[in-house]
């Protein structure tokens, strides 16, 4: 993982370790990806077409004191209970080529009409504003499969090294939704599916 992948460390609930023994039966799909950047603003939508039930992906996801286990770049993880969901705590060391940072990124993390909606807190986080929305769902049309949607809108505190630029941003982060999403599903074929949908 790379300082790129701080754009993505929920994905971290979604960003989505090390590579799971468990094999994958089927590729992820990626759907779609977007990456748009304007004035140091990310805009970032994705669909993806997992092999697992949507309440085994939730599982995953939402796991927060396990998020170490889907990204290198993941230091530590905390979360704490609230009235209105959890509040999720992410210690970050994302490095590329030979530039590195540790950066904090806490979020206020709730439902909203079946989504998981994930709302940084600026005065506490290395982000200026980092508003992200994960959708994920059975797909009717393919049994056994789930589709997750995310869209975010991310602006870092940190400026992004001109060698490295956003051009590279963009692509690091669509290579990595292919890797994250195959992790995810090692994840849950590692510990069996049954699932137990929803936030903890």
């Amino acid at each position: 993982m790379c300082l790129i992948r701080s754009l993505l460390p929920f994905i971290a609930p979604l960003t989505l370790g090390a590579l799971l023994a468990s094999p994958v039966a089927h590729a992820a799909e990626i759907l779609f990806a977007e990456v748009a950047y304007n004035d140091r603003v990310y805009e970032v939508s994705f669909r993806v077409r997992l092999d697992a039930s949507a309440g085994d992906v939730r599982r995953i996801v939402t796991d927060y004191s396990k998020l170490t286990r889907l990204s290198p770049t993941i230091v530590k993880s905390r979360v704490s209970q609230r009235d209105e969901g959890v509040t999720l705590k992410l210690w970050l060391r994302p490095c590329v080529w030979v530039f590195c940072r540790n950066l904090r990124k806490v979020s206020a993390v709730y439902e909203q009409g079946g989504d998981i909606v994930y709302a940084a807190d600026p005065a506490a986080s290395d982000f200026l504003e980092a508003s992200e929305r994960l959708s994920i769902v059975d797909d009717s049309e393919n049994p056994g499969t789930a589709l997750v949607t995310y869209r975010a809108r991310l602006k870092p505190k940190f400026v992004v090294p001109p060698l490295i630029g956003p051009w590279l941003v963009k692509r690091q982060i669509l290579e990595d939704l292919q890797l994250t999403s195959e992790r995810v599903e090692s994840l849950v074929g590692a510990v069996g599916g049954d699932s137990a949908p929803g936030t903890r």
